[in-house]
């Protein structure tokens, strides 16, 4: 949401919670060194995008590249671009990155 808004706040936010998600890796224990959590409390490997390996392989590659994450898209979480207020004021758009419409 940083990228979009440029609000320091959400970079702060952003930053917090990439630290906490490294810091949960357990190497040799689930997919990647990440578990999911079960009802009951058990855990297990899980390589799907909502609650496992997928999920946080791509959220981490989104905040380590200044590639636009295109899979947002499907969760409905994707938001526009911030336009530059020089761009605002005059109406002319910049390109979208990743070259996509």
């Amino acid at each position: 949401m940083f990228q979009a808004t440029g609000e320091p706040r959400l970079a702060e936010a952003a930053r917090s919670w990439f630290e906490q998600t490294l810091a949960m890796r357990r190497p040799g224990r689930g997919i990647g060194g990440y578990e999911a959590w079960q009802p009951g409390g058990s855990r297990s490997a899980d390589r799907g995008l909502l609650t496992g390996a997928t999920g946080i392989a791509l959220a981490l590659l989104a905040a380590t590249t200044d590639i636009e994450p295109l899979w947002d898209r499907m969760l409905l979480v994707s938001i526009p671009q911030r336009v530059p207020s020089e761009a605002a004021r005059t109406g002319s758009l910049p390109p979208r990155r990743g070259g996509g419409p």
